[in-house]
C-alpha cells in the first residue's frame, strides 16, 4: 500500500466520521456534537501522524522468496534453468572489492549478497540498466552485464 492509497483512506475515514458528526448534530444536543467533533479531531490527527512520518517506501523491502518457484540451492544444482522462454544461469561474485571481479555490478551495485538495496536479485543481461523480470528465484532487477537476448545470470551468493 503507497502513501497515496493511505491518503485516500486516511480521507474516507475523516469525511465518514464528519458525516457521523453532522448527524450527532442535527439529531441531538449541542454538547452531543462537541463531544464526537473533539473525537473526530482526534482521530484524525493521530492518522495524519502516520501520513506525516518518513518516507514508508523506503522501509519496505521487496522480498523475492515470497514470488520464487524454486530454492537458490536447486537452481544452483540444476545450472542452467528454461522458465517462460527464457534461460536462467547464475553466478557467484568473488569478494575480491574491485570492479569488474564480481564483487561490483557493471553499474557499481554491490554483489556479495546478492540483492540490491531494494532486494530485488541482481541480473546480468544487455537490457537497459533497472529493467525488472521475474526470475525462477523471484524478481530480480537488470545491474550487470554479460548475457544477452532471453538469457539471464543471476548473482547467488
Amino acid at each position: 500500500m503507497n502513501l497515496k492509497e493511505i491518503g485516500k483512506i486516511v480521507f474516507a475515514i475523516a469525511l465518514g466520521l464528519a458525516m457521523l458528526s453532522t448527524q450527532i448534530t442535527n439529531s441531538s444536543s449541542n454538547a452531543a456534537a462537541k463531544t464526537s467533533e473533539t473525537t473526530v479531531t482526534k482521530h484524525v490527527s493521530k492518522i495524519s501522524h502516520v501520513k506525516k512520518s518518513k518516507d514508508i517506501r523506503m522501509k519496505i523491502k521487496y522480498n523475492p522468496k515470497r514470488d520464487a518457484i524454486m530454492s537458490a540451492k536447486i537452481f544452483k544444482n540444476r545450472g542452467v534453468v528454461y522458465w517462460h522462454s527464457r534461460k536462467f544461469t547464475y553466478y557467484s561474485p568473488n569478494g575480491s572489492h574491485a570492479y569488474g571481479m564480481g564483487a561490483y555490478t557493471a553499474d557499481g551495485t554491490y554483489t556479495l549478497k546478492g540483492r540490491d538495496k531494494q532486494g530485488y536479485l541482481i541480473l546480468a543481461n544487455n537490457k537497459r540498466f533497472g529493467t525488472k523480470i521475474k526470475t525462477p528465484l523471484g524478481w530480480g532487477v537488470v545491474h550487470d552485464r554479460g548475457t544477452f537476448g532471453n538469457h539471464y545470470d543471476i548473482v547467488i551468493e
